[in-house]
């Protein structure tokens, strides 16, 4: 392709800076294809010439891409050695949003491992960071996991209040997908406190949302939860929560079938009993 070519060019011109911001090129390609040998061979290449010529800040960029191969390997402790030396580059020349994107990293393979302690710390430092920026969806992804944490850890106040905040900075940016897997969040929270009400609303929130972004799959999976949470209402709460649903814009039929086909599958566990 393009990219052979120019680097064929370079190559013959002796031109390495080039050369090597090329090799990085055809590592991206490569992982974009899921080809992740070929994808580590040519980010190596680029890093060989990085290192010698001290070009840091391409190091770092390469060193990241590598740990994001790695993390793609589910060779954990690789990718956290790779993101560890891109952070210790962009800490030490002031490169912020480099640093805030690798915490990110770090932070997401410490939630994978369940060291909620190193997600929140790496988490926060990316926040202060992004905050300071004003990179407004940064600060939401952050606002979002740091949720995630706080649930896990069943803080489920705090994890609310994180949600929120990236709630208001999606609906604002007007960012419906992002605004969905929040809701859906809430909606798992809600069922956590047994709000039954609540978390079908968010549920639906969330199905409506993914819906408008073309995310169909993710969207039936929402109504499902919707579903199994009504399931568990008294029936007499039933019909109220299905008109929450259906005000969301979520056919009745659909829910319908999500209903009858968790009543299938568990006979025994679907029903509630009645009221009195």
């Amino acid at each position: 392709g393009w990219y052979t070519k120019s680097l064929e060019i370079k190559e013959r011109l002796g031109d390495e800076h080039g050369a090597a911001n090329t090799y990085h090129q055809l590592g991206r390609v490569a992982e974009e294809r899921r080809d992740f040998d070929a994808a580590e061979g040519w980010y190596k290449k680029s890093l060989e010439i990085e290192e010698r010529l001290g070009n840091e800040h391409g190091a770092a960029t390469t060193y990241h891409q590598l740990g994001s191969v790695a993390e793609e390997r589910r060779d954990l402790d690789a990718a956290e050695e790779w993101y560890k030396k891109a952070l210790e580059i962009s800490e030490r020349l002031g490169d912020e949003r480099g640093a805030a994107l690798t915490h990110g990293q770090l932070a997401n393979l410490a939630l994978v491992v369940k060291c909620l302690e190193s997600a929140e710390y790496h988490y926060m430092c990316s926040l202060k960071i992004s905050e300071r920026l004003g990179d407004e969806p940064t600060n939401s992804i952050s606002y979002h996991q740091l949720g995630v944490v706080s649930q896990e850890r069943r803080d489920l106040d705090a994890a609310e209040a994180w949600y929120k905040k990236s709630l208001e900075i999606n609906e604002r940016l007007g960012d419906q997908h992002g605004a969905a897997i929040t809701y859906a969040q809430l909606g798992l929270l809600a069922k956590a406190r047994e709000d039954l009400p609540a978390s079908v609303s968010y549920f639906a929130r969330a199905a409506g949302s993914f819906a408008k972004t073309n995310d169909q799959h993710t969207s039936l999976r929402s109504i499902l939860d919707a579903a199994k949470s009504i399931l568990l209402a008294r029936e007499s709460e039933r019909e109220g929560m299905i008109t929450i649903v259906t005000e969301a814009g979520i056919p009745r039929e659909v829910l319908d079938k999500m209903i009858e086909s968790l009543r299938s599958a568990q006979p025994e566990s679907g029903d509630q009993p009645d009221d009195g």
